[in-house]
């Protein structure tokens, strides 16, 4: 079994182990340099897995807290499904995620009006995630905050 042939098993592990059942679809996304992305869909609903190439990157805590903290603050994301450091058949790590629906931003045509709405849109966002506060800068770690 070459090395495509194992990652495609554990990726059928991984959705069995969640979802009960095997994928509909599955297909890798390419040119992705930090992670290893896969697209799939279960009785019609579209998700993706991340697998973490590194166990230390990124730390341990930071997604479920990042995750929670985004919810805390009403900011929209993507719904979070299932995310691991404990799978023995990848211990490096993984995170199941629901498609956000809507148009990929490389795919939308607008006008000037409409393009300056968008950036005016992206700014409130942005906003609003760099008002959640945390302590130490840079490193979030498992989320330590001076907070709760």
């Amino acid at each position: 079994m070459d090395t495509t042939d194992a990652m495609m098993g554990t990726v059928n592990h991984i959705i069995k182990k969640h979802f009960g059942r095997d994928a509909d679809e599955i297909g890798r996304i390419r040119n992705i340099t930090n992670h290893s992305v896969y697209f799939f869909t279960v009785a019609g609903d579209c998700y993706f897995l991340k697998l973490y190439k590194s166990k230390e990157w990124p730390e341990e805590g930071k997604i479920p807290f990042v995750y929670q903290r985004l919810s805390r603050n009403n900011i929209p994301c993507a719904e979070m499904i299932a995310y691991s450091r404990e799978e023995e058949l990848y211990p490096n790590g993984y995170l199941i995620e629901r498609k956000v629906q809507g148009k990929a931003a490389d795919k939308i045509r607008l006008d000037r009006e409409q393009e300056t709405g968008l950036y005016v849109n992206l700014a409130e966002l942005v906003s609003s995630v760099h008002g959640i506060r945390i302590q130490n800068f840079g490193y979030i770690g498992n989320g330590t905050t001076g907070e709760d």
